[in-house]
């Protein structure tokens, strides 16, 4: 059965057997669900009969609506049906996302929080003797969704015959409850639960010295139900850092703390009355923020 992407340009070249020789004849090949609804037609392609079998391609634009349709041609002359022929296949509008052949389909992790990011990862092929050019749109459904809303959609990629890529993306649901990731053939479910993320932390490094650099790294405390991905955000003299770090629950204060991956401040040279401030979130949910004085001289 052909696969098609809406939108191709595809020749059919049938064999038409007419007789006698001489007539002047249409052939017209179109696709539909049934015999009376065209949904794409090659037009009228003139030919004389040569009362033999002969050859006779015909040009015809794919639907646009993806589905499965039936072929069906037509031999006119002078306006008159001669005879028509339904197709042994089924040709398949596809899209391109359905074309590609995958072969690996993760979610990680599997169970989250509102709020929180999962990394969707999908390895594919494509197996087909043309070229895919994306969007790919591999969807994600819900009950909880008003309508699948779509994870990939790779915007002028292209995959060549016989090429194999993979695709990573993150996808951060905002309502709790049971979600389908699918790509191709293949789906994973992803559990989104509906607890609310806590934390603590403090800033955990030596007193800066003046014109020097200084590593500042957080000290993080899971006071929650679940593991999350906290967005550490520094702030110390006109400079603002970043850091993410995975802490599991149970993590509690003073001892049961995680660090950070480090940050570098430069130190300014002039004395001076220096704060450094520490934001904690979870995606952009702000749970808690610290501050610590340093008088340098």
């Amino acid at each position: 059965m052909p696969n098609f992407t809406p939108g191709a340009l595809k020749t059919a070249v049938v064999q038409i057997p007419v007789s006698p020789a001489g007539l002047s004849c249409q052939a017209v090949l179109f696709l539909g669900p049934d015999a009376s609804t065209v949904a794409a037609t090659s037009g009228e392609v003139a030919f004389v009969s040569t009362g033999n079998q002969q050859q006779i391609s015909l040009l015809v634009v794919m639907p646009a609506n993806i589905g499965t349709y039936h072929v069906y041609l037509g031999i006119y002359s002078e306006g008159a049906l001669l005879t028509g022929f339904a197709g042994s296949e089924d040709v398949v509008i596809m899209s391109q996302g359905e074309l590609l052949t995958v072969t690996d389909l993760t979610v990680n992790p599997a169970t989250i929080n509102v709020g929180q990011p999962v990394t969707i990862k999908a390895s594919y092929i494509n197996n087909n003797s043309f070229t895919l050019t994306g969007p790919f749109d591999f969807p994600i459904d819900s009950p909880v969704l008003e309508s699948p809303v779509f994870w990939d959609y790779t915007t002028g990629l292209e995959v060549a015959p016989g090429e194999s890529q993979e695709l990573i993306r993150e996808f951060t649901p905002q309502k709790a409850g049971i979600y389908t990731i699918r790509a191709g053939a293949l789906s994973v479910p992803l559990e989104v639960t509906a607890f609310l993320p806590s934390g603590t932390a403090t800033v955990n490094a030596y007193a800066p010295r003046l014109g020097q650099n200084w590593i500042v790294r957080a000290s993080v405390y899971n006071t929650g139900e679940i593991p999350y991905t906290y967005r550490c955000v520094f702030s110390f003299a006109d400079q603002t850092k970043e850091a993410a770090v995975t802490v599991n629950p149970g993590n509690q204060p003073p001892f049961g703390f995680t660090n950070s991956p480090p940050v570098t401040f430069a130190v300014p040279s002039q004395p001076g009355t220096y704060v450094i401030k520490l934001d904690l979130y979870v995606g952009d949910l702000l749970l808690y923020s610290y501050s610590g004085t340093y008088i340098l001289k």
